[in-house]
């Protein structure tokens, strides 16, 4: 069984944007918009409807390119995707106008709910509300069998404020070690650890 050593947990709201072209209104693949909002305490989880109103006491506004290559493996019970990402922080002199609003609403906490835009223009195209969610993020250290490396997992326990379904992913980051240990220790941490919904592991050279 995998070991996972120490962890420490963040709560933040996550509100995802997908970019569309104002021209057709398609989506523009790939390209998406995030905003983050650090929760001061921790949202009762239980109790999704009870998480707001709350207290934030930081905020990122990130942008992000995706391009995913699928490799389809016959007779094998798992497929490959390849994903290329660059994620980009914005400064907040460059967020976009709804989003500032919707941060210094936040800042304020003189509203018992946000107003949360469901669409907004930026840089020529429009960004539509894609996901509105609650995070519980734990953050653990993996270590090597073989002693030669380190890594780290990320295991997030995702609620939707508009559902109140909920659902855990799992992403690790790993130095030195081959594509098999890779896998085996995916299919443990997946098996073992956690019930997850989605598990990847990026392999760092």
């Amino acid at each position: 069984m995998v070991s996972l050593k120490g962890s420490n947990e963040q709560y933040f709201r996550r509100l995802v944007y997908i970019a569309h072209s104002r021209q057709t209104g398609n989506v523009i693949a790939g390209k998406s918009l995030k905003l983050e909002m650090m929760h001061k305490h921790a949202p009762s989880f239980d109790d999704p409807v009870g998480m707001v109103p709350s207290h934030y006491s930081e905020f990122s506004c990130f942008k992000k390119v995706e391009a995913c290559v699928d490799l389809l493996i016959p007779d094998y019970r798992a497929d490959i995707r390849f994903t290329a990402t660059n994620i980009q922080q914005l400064p907040d002199s460059h967020w976009p106008d709804a989003v500032s609003k919707l941060v210094h609403q936040a800042k304020s906490g003189a509203e018992k709910r946000l107003d949360i835009p469901v669409m907004f223009n930026h840089d020529d195209l429009s960004y539509v509300l894609h996901s509105n969610s609650d995070i519980r993020q734990r953050h653990y250290e993996l270590p090597d069998p073989a002693k030669s490396s380190r890594g780290t997992f990320i295991a997030e326990t995702t609620v939707n404020c508009d559902s109140g379904q909920s659902f855990v992913t799992g992403k690790g980051w790993v130095g030195g070690l081959s594509s098999s240990n890779v896998i085996a220790w995916r299919d443990q941490t997946r098996k073992k650890a956690f019930d997850l919904h989605e598990t990847r592991f990026l392999v760092e050279s």
